[in-house]
């Protein structure tokens, strides 16, 4: 699970850059 919410807060640091 962890590794999911990773997952989703890398890909929300690339979307908001």
């Amino acid at each position: 699970m962890k590794s999911f919410l990773l997952f989703l807060t890398i890909i929300l640091l690339v979307v908001i850059q």
